[in-house]
């Protein structure tokens, strides 16, 4: 086990010497293109790894200003606004997913007309999603009392909560036809030219909010410069990439397909089921302690959770990139790079997740007293089961970048439903008789046995069949 690990890892630092060259590799031999898709994932994976932290360093410096500036009420209604983003990010439906890809399939393929009827039909539909959003919030907005959605009850916090999530409605919806872009470079393994203006976006925003207190503006202003600056940055984002760098996959209404886009709704609907069995399968476990233990236990089990979750972060980053490489390189029949690609990553990053869980669990309570003081000491079961779980979730997350590329939505429907419905059962045993260390043993236990042991079966046969077709055909 450490030799395969030594040599995975001393074959990734090998291709990290690729993130030096800027230029592109030879795209006409089956080397160049291995050389090529590893430098677009590792640039991207830089990028992304910035991004996220202008992002992180935007929350750090505004929550506590806007807190101090707003006041309890209106501050609340801004946290409950920033909270609907991560609810309304599931109202393209999987389509983004689905788009990207299908693109990235059909990049490897060459086919560029499916690329550019895959890129209508899907931003058509998206544009679709967005009118409708819009034409139902202009039918509903005179009978919304939206000082009772945020239960306010001052009259500069009511005037303002009317303004504000009308705000946030009218930007996102704008946001998800002009967020095509970023779908569409990612299938293309451009995602570091996403990242970049996601990057700037955070720092347009950040700057929104630094003007909008400094001249004492409403809360409404507040709200439209952190979701109007991505909108803005995304709507740049698409004018260069469609007007400079690629004006042949521009939408246009005579590329759109009926079949195409039966298809794209057909991938994206198991992408959207999956990705509402993924929230579910993690979103219980506070639920769960606060009805079987009381609300106070929740805080002793999210905060050490929490500390933990960098992990699952920074795999996210390193990981994510893979998908697009995935579809391309299969769909380009480049099977040999398939699985040589997914067992360096998976090597690499559960040894990773490994160390870095090891090393939280031997130094997390010195964390945590740096973080929120002495009211927290979690249990060593506790600090054990986390560490377990992030383990074997990256060997989980590793395995679903491939699945995703590879289109194998179904398997990974069923193993998420069956784990969900399982692990919610086992906590709901375990949590009253082992406390809150019980519920992440609860999950550990079914994601290895019906999650983990099944897809890698079914990774494994599958690498086998498509390096055996290939030496068939050769």
């Amino acid at each position: 086990m450490l030799s395969s690990a030594a040599r995975a890892a001393a074959g990734l630092f090998s291709k990290l010497r690729l993130l030096a060259t800027l230029r592109p590799f030879d795209l006409s031999t089956t080397e160049g293109r291995a050389n090529e898709r590893m430098r677009r994932i590792l640039l991207s994976a830089f990028a992304s790894a910035l991004a996220r932290a202008l992002s992180v360093l935007s929350a750090i410096i505004s929550v506590p200003l806007t807190l101090h500036y707003l006041g309890p009420e209106r501050f609340g209604i801004w946290m409950v606004i920033s909270s609907f983003a991560i609810l309304f990010s599931f109202a393209d439906l999987g389509i983004g997913n689905g788009i990207m890809t299908a693109v990235a399939s059909a990049n490897g393929t060459g086919n560029r007309t499916a690329m550019r009827s895959t890129i209508s039909s899907g931003y058509f539909l998206l544009l679709a999603i967005a009118a409708l959003i819009m034409i139902l919030l202009a039918s509903t907005y005179r009978f919304i009392a939206w000082s009772a959605v945020f239960n306010v009850h001052t009259e500069l916090a009511m005037s303002e909560a009317a303004l504000a999530l009308p705000i946030f409605i009218v930007c996102f919806s704008l946001t998800l036809p002009a967020s095509l872009v970023q779908r569409i470079q990612a299938g293309l393994q451009q995602g570091f030219h996403a990242s970049l203006w996601q990057g700037v976006g955070s720092i347009l925003g950040l700057c929104g909010i630094l003007a909008t207190t400094y001249l004492n503006g409403g809360l409404h202003w507040l709200v439209l410069s952190l979701f109007g600056a991505p909108l803005l940055t995304t709507t740049l984002n698409s004018l260069v990439f469609f007007g400079k760098s690629r004006p042949d996959l521009t939408p246009r209404r005579s590329d759109i397909s009926l079949t195409t886009g039966v298809e794209i709704a057909r991938l994206s609907s198991m992408f959207f089921v999956l990705q509402l069995g993924v929230g579910a399968f993690y979103g219980t476990d506070s639920i769960v302690i606060a009805h079987m233990l009381g609300p106070d236990s929740v805080g002793a089990y999210a905060v050490p959770e929490r500390m933990f979750s960098i992990v699952s972060t920074l795999l996210a980053l390193a990981l994510m990139p893979l998908w697009p490489a995935y579809a391309e390189a299969s769909a380009s029949g480049d099977h040999d790079w398939v699985r040589r690609t997914f067992l360096r990553s998976m090597v690499v990053s559960v040894a990773g997740a490994l160390v870095v869980s090891t090393l939280l669990v031997l130094f997390g309570h010195l964390l945590l007293r740096l973080w929120v003081g002495k009211a927290l000491e979690p249990s060593l079961p506790l600090m054990l089961g986390f560490a377990v779980w992030k383990t074997i979730e990256a060997a989980g997350n590793t395995m679903s970048m491939y699945l995703n590329g590879a289109k194998a939505i179904r398997i990974q429907l069923i193993t998420v439903a069956a784990t969900a419905i399982s692990a919610v059962a086992l906590k709901i045993m375990l949590v009253p008789v082992f406390g809150i260390a019980g519920a992440v043993w609860s999950t550990i236990v079914p994601y290895a046995l019906i999650t983990l042991i099944p897809c890698y079966i079914y990774i494994s046969r599958r690498l086998m069949r498509d390096s055996g077709s290939r030496e068939a055909q050769a």
